[in-house]
C-alpha cells in the first residue's frame, strides 16, 4: 500500500494539481485497477499530502548532507594544497643552503637544493620537518655506511650514476641497492633494475649461443668421421 500512495505522491508533486479524493480513487484504477484488490485501499488527499511533505522534506534533508560533504570534501582538498604549497615554498627559499651531512661518520657537503632537487626521497621529506636542525656544526647525522654515497650524492647533483653496477659483486651490489631503498630513489632503482636484467638476457643468449655450437659441433664430427670411415672400406677392398 506504501508504494501506491508513493507513486500518488509523486503524480501529485510532479503535476502540482490538487486533487480530491473521487480523483485520487480514478488514478489509482487507471494505474493499477481495482480488480487487483480484494480490499481496495483507503487514501485520502490528507493522506497523500503527508506523505508528500514527508517525501520531500527527506529528499531536501538528503540533498543538504550531500552538499555539506561535497563542501568539506572540497574544504580537505584545499586545506592540502595550501599546506603543500606552503611546504614547497620553504623548500624552495632555502634551496641554496649549505648542508652539511655526517654519513656514517664521514662529512659530505652540498646544498638544500641539491637534496630536494627529487621528491618523495628520503632527503626531500627529511627538509620539509619543522624540526630539522641543520646548524649542528657536526652536521646532520645519517646512520648509514658512507662508501656509496658520494655516488649517490653525485646522482642528486647530475641525474647521472658514476658507478658500473654490472662489475659489483653481489654483496657490493646488494649494499648499494640496500641503500637506494633507504634513501628512496625509485628512479636510480628502475635504472639499476633494468641494467642487471639486460645483463641477464645477455648472458642468457651467450649460452644459448655456446650450447648450439657444441651441440653442432658433436655432430659435424660424427658425420665427418662416418663419411671418412665408408670412403675409406671400398679403397680397402680394392687393394685386396
Amino acid at each position: 500500500m506504501q508504494s501506491h500512495v508513493l507513486l500518488v505522491v509523486l503524480v501529485v508533486v510532479i503535476t502540482g494539481q490538487q486533487v480530491g479524493d473521487q480523483e485520487l480513487a480514478e488514478i489509482l484504477n487507471d494505474v493499477y485497477g481495482t480488480e487487483d484488490y480484494e480490499t481496495p485501499p483507503v487514501i485520502t488527499t490528507d493522506n497523500v499530502w503527508k506523505q508528500a511533505q514527508n517525501f520531500i522534506k527527506n529528499l531536501e534533508e538528503q540533498t543538504k548532507q550531500l552538499e555539506y560533504n561535497l563542501n568539506m570534501r572540497e574544504l580537505d582538498i584545499s586545506e592540502r594544497e595550501k599546506a603543500m604549497a606552503l611546504l614547497d615554498a620553504k623548500v624552495a627559499t632555502a634551496g641554496n643552503t649549505r648542508i652539511k651531512l655526517n654519513v656514517g661518520g664521514k662529512i659530505f657537503e652540498t646544498t638544500k637544493k641539491v637534496l630536494t632537487k627529487h621528491k618523495d626521497t628520503f632527503f626531500f621529506n627529511l627538509f620539509r620537518s619543522d624540526d630539522l636542525q641543520t646548524d649542528d656544526a657536526d652536521g646532520i647525522f645519517i646512520d648509514r655506511s658512507p662508501h656509496f654515497f658520494d655516488v649517490i650524492l653525485d646522482w642528486f647533483r647530475t641525474d647521472k650514476l658514476f658507478l658500473d653496477v654490472l662489475t659489483l659483486k653481489p654483496a657490493e651490489l646488494e649494499r648499494f641497492k640496500d641503500d637506494l631503498e633507504y634513501y628512496r630513489l625509485v628512479h636510480l632503482q628502475q635504472n639499476v633494475d633494468a641494467q642487471l636484467e639486460q645483463k641477464t638476457m645477455k648472458e642468457e643468449q651467450q649460452r644459448n649461443i655456446v650450447s648450439s655450437h657444441k651441440h653442432g659441433s658433436k655432430s659435424t664430427h660424427y658425420y665427418g668421421g662416418r663419411t671418412q670411415f665408408q670412403q675409406q672400406v671400398p679403397q680397402q677392398q680394392q687393394q685386396r
